[in-house]
């Protein structure tokens, strides 16, 4: 199983490259934001991704965005997803993954 922290970075870099945080007129359903991290991951390579629950939890402690819901459904203010060509997508997949090492 994967640790919170792998969790967490996943998530990170899937919102620094997929999507705009910050704006709190953006809304976007939690089952698209679903289907675009899913996209991502297989673009990325990615075989164990997180269930919708688990994504949920972790973009619950992101600062800028708030989970809402409209009359058109779940979703979260304050995050859009970007719309990126398909040939784009595969260039994030050659994209070097920042990661952060902790002390030993």
């Amino acid at each position: 199983m994967r640790s919170p922290s792998d969790r967490t970075a996943q998530v990170g870099i899937f919102l620094a490259q997929r999507c705009r945080i910050g704006d709190p007129q953006d809304w976007t359903a939690t089952a698209d934001l679903y289907a675009t991290y899913l996209e991502w991951a297989r673009a990325m390579g990615i075989r164990r991704t997180l269930s919708r629950s688990a994504l949920t939890v972790v973009l619950g402690q992101v600062r800028g965005i708030e989970p809402h819901q409209y009359g058109r459904g779940r979703g979260w203010e304050g995050l859009v997803v970007l719309d990126l060509p398909p040939a784009e997508l595969s260039l994030l997949r050659r994209l070097p993954i920042p990661c952060t090492v902790t002390g030993t």
